[in-house]
């Protein structure tokens, strides 16, 4: 007996790439805390073009069943706060990842130049993150999960305020060419909690500095 097999009536990785059905995405990741590892970088495609998209896999995680599952999430940019909180986001990840490092900050303040990021680099990098869930706003009986932290939860591996976290030393090890290493140590933080689903996100501060 023989079956047809019609792309059009499937959708995600099976639609997509039949060979990568049983890797990633297999359901959506449980909040909590880890080591990810960037996967895709995609502008104004996400929210109907209202955002960027970084996609990124989970290495380790405070849920040790989601490990190898993949997360989404947009980076709305249109600064809607007039503090430029949609790139203090974009420079975060950058910072935490090694794309961008304290002597080019430096070197451009000095100058009073801008900085130019390829964001495409972040591919491959990895980085230490927090993932929440929040009800909908257009439906309470819906939740998602975000980036915690109004969205700048993004740590470098090395940061003290993820000691605790789930690591996997060996990708860390391999991607250390990528990432570089902390240059100071951050002051320390409590272990992840989860947040209840009817938290309220912090709101961004225009205090807040970058990771280093």
């Amino acid at each position: 007996m023989t079956f047809d097999f019609d792309f059009s009536e499937l959708d995600g990785i099976g639609a997509s790439d039949p060979f990568a059905i049983n890797t990633g995405s297999n359901g959506r990741p449980s909040p909590g805390c880890g080591l990810v590892q960037i996967l895709g970088w995609s502008e104004y495609t996400g929210a109907n073009g209202k955002a960027h998209e970084l996609e990124f896999e989970l290495i380790a995680w405070s849920v040790a069943d989601d490990v190898g599952k993949t997360f989404t999430e947009n980076i709305f940019h249109a600064d809607n706060s007039g503090k430029g909180w949609p790139k203090k986001r974009m420079l975060c990840l950058a910072a935490v990842t090694g794309l961008l490092t304290p002597a080019a900050v430096q070197a451009a303040k000095a100058a009073g130049q801008a900085i130019s990021l390829d964001m495409q680099q972040l591919v491959g990098r990895v980085m230490m993150t927090q993932l929440i869930e929040e009800p909908s706003q257009n439906d309470p009986a819906k939740s998602y999960l975000k980036v915690g932290g109004a969205g700048v939860a993004m740590y470098h591996c090395d940061d003290h305020r993820c000691a605790k976290w789930p690591k996997n030393e060996a990708v860390i090890a391999a991607k250390r060419d990528l990432i570089g290493t902390l240059p100071r140590p951050t002051a320390a933080a409590p272990a992840f909690s989860p947040a209840p689903a009817t938290a309220q996100a912090a709101k961004p501060s225009p205090d807040d500095d970058l990771p280093f």
